[in-house]
């Protein structure tokens, strides 16, 4: 098995971890909290009990909306990290091995997952599962993932149309009343599985 296929499945494989550890430990702290307040607030008059609620809201908001985001953020961050760095790793080992005269870093044009395709197309006549659904669907997350990276989640008017379209299809993403784009535990999920698929397919049916 190719060093970058094992990388990567060991990468996922430790995120898939944290996200189970970290998504638990946020879910027990908002159940606690809540069941604290809640406790109190029954001790007190109805309007003192508003007082409490409005006093915590902002507290609540942190570990209901505003950490599930920094969390789902990060997952998707690392997950497309990984692909990233070890494709980018993938084809500096093969201008290696085939005695290549054209590196990676020499193409200019596209996204970076554009030009791993172009390179080991074009440059070094492997097979790519270019027209798989998988592969479609991660380029389709690269932009989601650029969106959160360089916009700060923000999305951008007319120029940004293509990735609306895709939100709206997604039912584990959604816009906030900021026009941000908000991530689900799904969502990552969800493209956890299209990773690992498309790396499998990758390794095992192309670059053997």
């Amino acid at each position: 098995m190719h060093v970058s296929r094992i990388l990567i499945d060991i990468h996922l494989d430790n995120l898939d971890q944290f996200i189970n550890t970290v998504h638990q430990n946020l879910e027990q702290g908002k159940a606690e909290f809540t069941k604290e307040i809640d406790a109190r607030a029954k001790k007190l008059s109805p309007s003192d009990r508003d007082d409490l609620y409005d006093f915590y809201r902002d507290d609540y908001w942190l570990l209901d909306e505003e950490f599930p985001n920094i969390l789902w953020n990060s997952v998707l961050i690392s997950m497309y990290s990984v692909v990233d760095l070890e494709l980018t790793r993938l084809c500096n080992s093969l201008q290696t091995k085939h005695s290549a005269r054209r590196a990676l870093s020499d193409r200019r044009k596209g996204t970076l997952l554009r030009k791993i395709e172009q390179y080991l197309t074009l440059d070094l006549s492997l097979s790519f599962p270019s027209s798989s659904a998988d592969w479609t669907e991660l380029n389709s997350i690269a932009t989601v993932r650029n969106c959160v990276v360089h916009n700060g989640s923000q999305i951008k008017g007319k120029k940004d149309k293509e990735l609306r379209r895709y939100i709206r299809a997604h039912s584990t993403l959604s816009i906030d009343q900021l026009d941000r784009v908000v991530l689900s535990e799904q969502y990552c999920r969800d493209s956890m599985t299209v990773i690992k698929r498309f790396v499998k397919d990758l390794f095992e049916n192309h670059l053997r």
